[in-house]
């Protein structure tokens, strides 16, 4: 039994096994991608009796809207991000929750928008926001796709199939889809010109695998 392992690296990375029968490998690529959006959530606690329609009455001058709502929970003596804090007493309030996804090209008149609300517009209610960290796109992660990973698969297996002497055959095997493995981290900082309070994080950029296992034929 004879095994050969190679490593690329580069824009995409391979890993490859060579045995008599069969060569595996190992394709990944890891993606990068600057954040281009960021979660901000949205409380209202209102007191128990209250509507749904007065409770976003209270956020939809900010652009929020029922598509936007994520969930309501019981407020007294608990916390959830981004709400405001009410004491436990003789009244029973709730937090409704809304999740927005603000573009970090707008993300400046979304919280300005944001800024403007009144903080208790009537009665029984009071309203608070908080920034999460920035994201990228979901949109980045068609880089994944299983047959770039495939190609550079297939690619990579012939060179160690011919360093062999031997020739490509078919798949025999290969991973479900496409895993995301071994995060590489990296620190993006996101200009105080376009918002001050959004933080500076640490991200990970996601490495996309597949494994595929082909014979090899004499």
């Amino acid at each position: 039994m004879r095994a050969v392992i190679l490593m690329l690296l580069g824009a995409g990375a391979a890993i490859g096994q060579l045995n008599d029968d069969t060569v595996t490998v190992l394709a990944g690529s890891t993606i990068f991608g600057l954040p281009d959006k960021a979660p901000v959530t949205v409380c209202v606690a209102a007191e128990l009796g209250k509507g749904f329609d007065e409770v976003l009455s209270a956020v939809s001058a900010a652009g929020v809207t029922e598509r936007d709502f994520t969930y309501a929970q019981p407020a007294n003596g608990s916390t959830s991000w981004g709400c405001p804090w009410v004491s436990p007493g003789s009244v029973s309030y709730v937090y409704w929750n809304f999740s927005v996804w603000a573009p970090l090209s707008k993300l400046k008149e979304t919280l300005a928008a944001l800024a403007g609300l009144p903080r208790s517009p009537k009665p029984g209610l009071v309203v608070n926001y908080a920034i999460g960290n920035p994201m990228v796109s979901s949109t980045v992660l068609a880089e994944c796709a299983v047959p770039t990973l495939m190609a550079q698969a297939r690619r990579h297996a012939e060179n160690l199939a011919a360093a062999a002497g031997r020739q490509l055959g078919s798949i025999r095997a290969m991973s479900d889809g496409t895993d995301i493995a071994d995060p590489v981290t990296f620190t993006v900082t996101v200009p105080s010109t376009v918002v001050s309070r959004i933080p500076t994080d640490t991200l990970n950029a996601p490495t996309c695998v597949l494994a595929v296992e082909f014979k090899l034929l004499r």
